[in-house]
């Protein structure tokens, strides 16, 4: 392992807090809007972000063509230029495509705008069928876009079953890329999170991205994760709140917390999850003349 990849996981493995799935702003006709990506970070940052995870699924990059992707990292490189090296927060910026030759572009240019990670779905459609046919799909795309940057495996419910044991697959990841350094948890199985937790914890950061989970997860000392709802100031709140009462032993107050999440997610979710959260942010942060649009076909449910 080279000592500049080292480093970059170290501040993978070590950092703490909330990070932030920022949504992708469009413009009334549906176009890429990267016009308040600046003031868009600086809610973001107030609000108590630690962390941004670009072009997720709360981002729709699986929606957005390759120029169109980088034209958001670019613009979001250009905003956290702004902001003073003490708080800029850890990036992370998610490249999957059904195209591997986009995927190698999208990586390389993330690298070269410096920022700290990469994360990756297991392949859309055509499923490897053993965990060695994954882990060369995975070193080959790191290896040819960035041997350098650090490499988060993002676990979605949607994406699974795999055709193989979970934790068989991370056992030989590790051992095969030395890039790995991180899972975004995106999933309800608490058991095999806490497998995951008891066996890998102490060599890889595992980041909860589900909120009726997130009391559980933080319980088990995951202290970073990455949620959809971080833009929204209510949720960061509940958030902050629970996790520090989980720290102090108040699980009581941490019940709270979770029981408030979770019934404004049930709401996000009746309307349809993304487009509830776009329009959501529509409404609060509308006195910023930040206008978020709403989410591409076919996500788009007319409220």
């Amino acid at each position: 392992m080279s000592t500049l990849l080292e480093k970059r996981k170290s501040k993978i493995f070590n950092f703490h807090g909330p990070i932030a799935a920022p949504v992708t702003q469009f413009d009334s006709n549906g176009n890429l809007d990267t016009s308040k990506v600046f003031e868009y970070l600086q809610h973001l940052v107030k609000i108590g972000t630690k962390g941004l995870y670009l072009s997720g699924t709360t981002g729709e990059g699986l929606s957005l063509s390759i120029d169109e992707k980088f034209q958001l990292i670019d613009a979001w490189r250009k905003a956290l230029d702004r902001l003073p090296a003490e708080d800029q927060p850890l990036t992370i910026v998610h490249a999957s495509s059904t195209v591997v030759g986009d995927i190698v572009k999208y990586i390389k240019r993330a690298e070269e705008l410096n920022f700290d990670c990469v994360a990756l779905l297991p392949p859309l459609y055509y499923r490897p069928t053993t965990k060695e046919l994954m882990v060369d799909y995975y070193k080959q795309i790191l290896n040819l876009a960035a041997p350098d940057m650090p490499f988060l495996y993002y676990n979605n419910y949607t994406t699974s079953p795999l055709n193989f044991e979970m934790e068989d697959f991370i056992e030989l990841a590790l051992d095969k890329i030395p890039q790995l350094c991180a899972i975004k948890w995106s999933h309800y199985n608490l058991h095999q999170f806490s497998n995951l937790q008891i066996r890998f914890g102490t060599r890889i950061k595992i980041c909860p991205g589900m909120n009726e989970i997130l009391l559980s997860t933080v319980v088990f000392g995951c202290d970073a994760p990455i949620l959809s709802t971080l833009s929204i100031p209510e949720f960061a709140n509940w958030f902050k709140s629970l996790d520090q009462a989980v720290k102090r032993g108040d699980l009581v107050q941490a019940r709270r917390d979770q029981e408030a999440i979770t019934l404004e997610t049930i709401k996000l979710r009746k309307v349809g999850y993304l487009t509830g959260i776009k329009a959501e942010l529509n409404r609060q942060l509308n006195s910023l003349g930040i206008y978020f649009g709403v989410p591409r076909s076919p996500v788009y449910i007319k409220l």
